[in-house]
């Protein structure tokens, strides 16, 4: 069976900075010490790479997330599963998963995640109808 390697842009929302900023790196070295997920941090295009500028460069920090599998189903059931095991930790917790079609928001409640891959896997357009109709 060939495995595809699906990824997608993940990021904590909600909170100050500084803890998005601290969940951030939390979040990613439990995807990371996961056996089946890679992960790391996704730094903006327009982020300066000279070692000689002052500030701090993510405040709003993305991370990327990878899952070779059999299928991208397969790959986001695993991705949703491990996020919202980490959300569960905290109530307070909100994490986004950004897909090359949609995007989802898991918190600690817990829900279906084939529900929720359904919604990552789905074109945007069955989730957001164009402004101007409803």
């Amino acid at each position: 069976m060939r495995r595809e390697q699906q990824r997608w842009h993940v990021t904590v929302v909600g909170g100050n900075s500084m803890r998005r900023e601290r969940l951030t790196r939390d979040l990613r070295a439990t995807l990371a010490s996961s056996e089946k997920i890679t992960a790391g941090f996704a730094v903006p295009a327009d982020t300066p790479t000279d070692p000689r500028t002052k500030g701090s460069v993510n405040q709003d920090m993305l991370l990327w997330a990878a899952i070779a599998a059999a299928s991208s189903r397969a790959g986001a059931q695993v991705l949703i599963a491990a996020i919202q095991h980490w959300c569960a930790r905290e109530q307070n917790r909100h994490v986004e998963i950004i897909g090359t079609r949609a995007s989802v928001v898991i918190d600690g409640q817990p829900v279906d995640v084939h529900r929720l891959v359904d919604q990552l896997d789905s074109e945007p357009d069955a989730l957001d109808p164009p402004v101007g109709e409803a």
